[in-house]
């Protein structure tokens, strides 16, 4: 099992990521570091007005930033963040929520202005407005996750949709269920996506194939103090790691004796 993730006033914030080389990204109140895995040591980075809401590293080895003055991108061995560019021209501004990546390499983004993709390294950044109806006309994403089969599952405020942008065809997008006697409402943002295809987050599990929704709780193992938005990572070995009011976590999902087993760093 990893052992990074030891929390302190850095890690107890809003973004977290791992870089291939087992360092980790920190989004706090104070900006942006890397957190050596050899030392400990933390490097400051500056990225402009605005504080750090989601990390990512992709396959590439290239780190995002969203923040909330827009998207920044930093390249393998460089030493400053540049902001992502749109196909417009300007940067891609707004609060920027959630990013992941797709098999084919595709950069899905989500924010306050709804969803982004950069379709291939290098390129610029493009709406992708064809999603927004569903959501009817708020185009806020809080949380993002693309699955193995390429579709995008993002939540917003009026819930969680998972969305097939085919080739060739026009996207089509699926509202997901919610608990029974839930009201209307985000799904809980920090987006993971397990091997069996289940959708988690601090608040609910969706499985797909059976159409069920179970609300999680302190039974399951999770009630740590309320899990703070954006303040997750997908590490390997299939385990999620998260920041929350009184711990950070590391589940890893089981067959049995119990569907998650929870390590927490006071």
């Amino acid at each position: 099992m990893p052992t990074a993730c030891r929390c302190s006033a850095a890690c107890a914030s809003g973004a977290l990521a791992e870089a291939a080389d087992g360092d980790w990204w920190l989004g706090t109140d104070a900006g942006l570091f890397r957190r050596a895995l050899r030392d400990g040591r933390l490097q400051a980075f500056a990225l402009g007005p605005g504080r750090v809401r989601r990390l990512f590293v992709d396959r590439d080895g290239d780190t995002w930033a969203g923040t909330e003055s827009g998207l920044f991108r930093l390249a393998p061995g460089g030493t400053a963040f540049e902001a992502v560019p749109t196909r417009d021209g300007p940067a891609l501004d707004g609060d920027i929520n959630a990013i992941d990546q797709a098999p084919d390499g595709a950069i899905w983004i989500g924010g306050d202005r709804g969803l982004a993709v950069v379709p291939a390294r290098g390129e610029a950044a493009r709406g992708v407005a064809a999603a927004h109806p569903a959501r009817g006309g708020n185009p806020d994403v809080v949380g993002l996750r693309v699955d193995g089969t390429g579709a995008v599952w993002f939540d917003t405020p009026a819930g969680l949709f998972r969305m097939h942008a085919d080739a060739g065809a026009a996207p089509r997008v699926d509202p997901m269920p919610r608990p029974e006697g839930a009201p209307p409402g985000a799904f809980g943002a920090n987006l993971l996506l397990d091997a069996r295809g289940r959708v988690w987050t601090q608040l609910h599990v969706l499985d797909p194939a059976a159409g069920r929704v179970v609300a999680l709780g302190a039974a399951d193992g999770v009630e740590i103090g309320s899990a703070w938005f954006r303040a997750h990572a997908a590490p390997p070995m299939d385990a999620c790691c998260s920041a929350a009011a009184r711990a950070c976590w590391w589940s890893i999902p089981r067959a049995t004796p119990s569907p998650t087993t929870t390590h927490c760093w006071r």
